[in-house]
């Protein structure tokens, strides 16, 4: 990324004095910025923390909106150190009613499986009021 850096105008014009504008050359300075490569390990989550997903399976978000969501709430397990001693995660999904999907668990197979087999896309009302 890039950083801009802006030298102000220290003194206004005087008679027929000239100040080059804002983004001109004269005023501006661009420094690149973050110039290292990412890590290539993701960051994993070990806090201790109970997480509840809710996914929603309703017409409204259409087929490729859900398939987007259960692959963001399987990532999002991936990224967790699930365990007794630090996350665990549970599961809802959701249209014209909410059901449970998984309740908390501390076991990543368990909460993929139940993400990957246990979440239907109902193409149903969305109706998260209820």
């Amino acid at each position: 990324s890039m950083n801009p850096h802006t030298r102000p105008v220290k003194k206004d014009k005087k008679g027929d004095g000239y100040c080059p504008p804002m983004l001109d050359d004269r005023r501006l300075e661009v420094v690149k910025c973050n110039t290292q490569a990412c890590p290539d390990v993701k960051p994993v989550c070990e806090s201790k923390l109970d997480v509840v997903l809710m996914i929603d399976t309703s017409g409204s978000i259409g087929e490729d909106g859900f398939k987007a969501s259960k692959q963001f709430a399987k990532n999002f397990v991936n990224q967790n150190k699930l365990g007794a001693d630090s996350v665990a995660i549970g599961v809802i999904a959701f249209s014209d009613k909410p059901y449970i999907v998984q309740t908390l668990n501390s076991s990543k197979e368990a909460v993929l499986q139940s993400i990957e087999e246990g979440i239907l896309w109902d193409a149903g009302l969305t109706a998260t009021a209820s």
